[in-house]
Order: structure tokens, then C-alpha cells, then sequence
């Protein structure tokens, strides 16, 4: 097993972070498209933890599913930047 301390305190603090979203879903539920929000951020804890089991056991498939998790977070903050800000009015600059 080879664990590096990067991604254990990685993985820590984005729990750290998702335990401070649940306490505070009625403020989080206020932005606008925030369900795709939460999914970005619910693939980001799965890639971290993928990325420290990626060390323990089964290195390709936790490997491969931190990529894919990685993606679907990418993809997630894309469609709520897009719900966020491709709402106002176009205007040239």
C-alpha cells in the first residue's frame, strides 16, 4: 500500500468542506442551479476518495473511475456556470 499525504489531507478537506454544505443546504439552495453544483461536488469527494483507495488496492480501476469522476465534476460546473451566467442579457462589449 502507498498512500501519499497530499491526497489523504485532499480528501479530508473536501469532506470538510461537503459536511459545511449539508449544515448549510437552506444557504446553498438559494443559488441558482445549485443542485448541479452539489453534483460537482459530490464527484469531487468520489474522485478524492478513488484517488486514496487508487494507493491501496485495485490501482487501475480506482484510477479510472478517478478520472471519470473527475470528469463528471468538470462537466456538472460547466452546466452551472452555464444556468448561472448564460442567463443575462447579451451585450457587446
Amino acid at each position: 500500500m502507498e498512500f501519499q499525504e497530499n491526497e489523504i489531507i485532499s480528501c479530508i478537506l473536501t469532506v470538510g468542506v461537503s459536511l459545511f454544505v449539508l449544515l448549510n443546504h437552506r444557504a446553498v439552495a438559494q443559488i441558482p442551479c445549485h443542485r448541479w453544483l452539489l453534483r460537482g461536488l459530490l464527484c469531487f469527494l468520489l474522485s478524492n476518495f478513488f484517488t486514496v483507495l487508487e494507493g491501496a488496492m485495485l490501482t487501475k480501476l480506482f484510477n479510472g473511475l478517478e478520472h471519470l469522476t473527475y470528469t463528471g465534476c468538470l462537466v456538472s460546473l460547466a452546466i452551472w456556470a452555464r444556468g448561472v451566467y448564460g442567463r443575462g442579457e447579451r451585450t457587446d462589449v
